[in-house]
């Protein structure tokens, strides 16, 4: 089993329903400016928690194709769950994942709904003792030249994999970016890894910056957005066939 996290989704905020990232626009003088959320998924708006679906959606069908079993935290957009409507009015897929998983084993983490939901995602995934947990996001950065794509790993065990990974990722130019280190451990206090049982390989992909002129062009083009979730899956399934 591996368990699939797209990042983020809208979550309940004083009465209302926002997202947990806040959509930016193409502006002037090639920079990406921040707007804000006006209830409606604009086609020119580039926001983390309605891409990161798509490239889930995409990784999953990949390890389809390798007859590899998932699960994953948030229903994906163009599936009967996804589209159906949920709590917010919106089509499920746009939710947080707290208001797809539900009640469950581990108990209700205390707090407002967004830290609800950031914990509730590795809790969950740990329940299902997965071979590998993948939380997949998009960067940001105050610099808007920042750019390109990251993966963070939990432990040293788990280096081999974000290699494998972040290796067929680089293939494509457009998603190397300027990072010094593009590979790395993440921060100690994220909930992914914070929360995540310290058994089970555990990493957080970052898939390029939205604040990033250039990067966040890609990130409006589904064929992009299909083509990482297709290289996440490959990594993973050369890695575990390469370990077996």
């Amino acid at each position: 089993m591996i368990i699939l996290d797209p990042g983020h989704g809208l979550y309940r905020s004083r009465g209302s329903w926002v997202p947990q990232r806040n959509p930016f626009v193409h502006g002037r003088d090639s920079r990406m400016e921040q707007v804000q959320w006006d209830g409606t998924p604009h086609s020119s708006y580039v926001i983390e928690d309605f891409i990161t679906p798509y490239i889930a959606k995409y990784c999953a069908q990949r390890l389809d194709y390798y007859s590899l079993p998932w699960g994953s935290t948030r229903p994906f957009p163009g599936t009967d769950v996804g589209d159906s409507i949920g709590e917010s009015g919106h089509p499920r897929w746009m939710e947080g994942a707290l208001y797809f998983l539900g009640e469950c084993a581990e108990g209700n983490p205390r707090g407002g709904d967004r830290v609800r939901d950031l914990v509730r995602r590795p809790l969950w995934a740990s329940s299902r003792r997965p071979m590998i947990a993948i939380s997949i996001h998009c960067d940001a950065a105050d610099n808007p030249e920042a750019s390109g794509t990251s993966v963070f790993y939990k432990s040293g065990s788990d280096k081999a994999l974000a290699n494998q990974i972040y290796g067929n990722i680089s293939e494509v130019r457009e998603y190397i970016g300027n990072r010094a280190n593009p590979v790395r451990t993440p921060l100690s206090n994220w909930a992914w890894v914070l929360h995540m049982d310290p058994g089970i390989r555990c990493l957080l992909i970052e898939c390029l910056f939205f604040t990033n002129y250039r990067d966040a062009k890609l990130l409006l083009d589904e064929r992009s957005l299909e083509d990482i979730g297709k290289r996440i899956a490959d990594g993973m399934y050369q890695s575990l066939v390469g370990g077996m």
